[in-house]
């Protein structure tokens, strides 16, 4: 028996769409061809000369050729009546000026390799598609995080004009206090506030003036205002790194949230302010 070159196949797509009964058949082949890669193609002589030691089944043969020549490895062909095998891309060394199998017919041959340029075709196609789908399916991760960046955007956009029309209304409104009710917490136009929480000292919020918690009681009235100013205020002793700038802001903005969560109070169930200005 001829010496054999195995080369290597392990990225072989081919060799690897095999089992491991087909591919050990096609190691076999290897070893009993010729120095042209021919050998017999009938299934007795197949197994008697491939598997002589192994309980092997004539009638496995057939399935183990028609495996390996789907797979575009070997092509067999008649001639005279009787069957042989080539193997495709043999290229082993030649010691002999003739092969003691015969040629295979050219049209074998022509199939085979038309059969490849189907396979290479039909591969280029599935690795085009497969580009385009995770083309597609990027181009449609894109604009799905557009989509929420937008929507995260115009929510921003919405929150901060409402801020804005309620800071507003705040330093454009005058209301004045019902007459025969002292104490009453009537709305005028109050100074401009500059309030601040004393992180150093007390840790409350300073600069609340009488008129601006009135006006905050009336624009939320299913809040108990005041408790919701001591939570901020807890809130932001407990964030020190996360200082606001705009503390005004950033009340309104607690009030805004606190007022969606809450219940719907009734009037007789909201306190009369004081009117003494807060600090919180």
């Amino acid at each position: 028996m001829p010496n054999r070159i195995l080369r290597p196949w392990l990225d072989s797509e081919a060799v690897n769409s095999l089992n491991d009964a087909e591919e050990v058949f096609f190691i076999r082949l290897i070893m009993a061809a010729d120095d042209f890669g021919r050998f017999y193609g009938t299934p007795q002589l197949l197994k008697s000369y491939l598997y002589p030691l192994k309980d092997k089944r004539t009638a496995d043969m057939p399935r183990l050729v028609a495996a390996c020549e789907k797979a575009g490895m070997i092509a067999s062909y008649e001639v005279s009546g009787r069957r042989y095998i080539q193997i495709l891309k043999f290229k082993q060394q030649v010691r002999t000026a003739e092969s003691k199998f015969p040629e295979p017919p050219p049209e074998i041959l022509a199939r085979c390799e038309t059969s490849k340029k189907r396979g290479a075709t039909a591969k280029q196609m599935q690795s085009e598609c497969v580009a385009n789908d995770m083309q597609m399916r990027s181009k449609c991760e894109a604009d799905e995080q557009q989509t929420q960046s937008n929507c995260t955007r115009n929510t921003e956009t919405e929150t901060n004009t409402k801020t804005d029309k309620m800071d507003s209304e705040l330093h454009s409104s005058s209301i004045t206090p019902e007459p025969g009710k002292p104490g009453s917490p009537g709305r005028r136009n109050p100074p401009a506030e500059r309030l601040f929480f004393d992180y150093d000292n007390d840790r409350k919020i300073h600069g609340i003036t009488p008129e601006l918690l009135a006006y905050w009681r009336e624009m939320y009235p299913a809040l108990d205002v005041e408790s919701e100013l001591k939570k901020a205020s807890t809130w932001l002793d407990g964030n020190r790194k996360n200082r606001k700038t705009d503390l005004k802001r950033f009340l309104v903005n607690w009030l805004n949230k606190a007022q969606d969560r809450a219940p719907r109070r009734l009037p007789e169930d909201i306190n009369e302010p004081n009117n003494n200005g807060w600090d919180i």
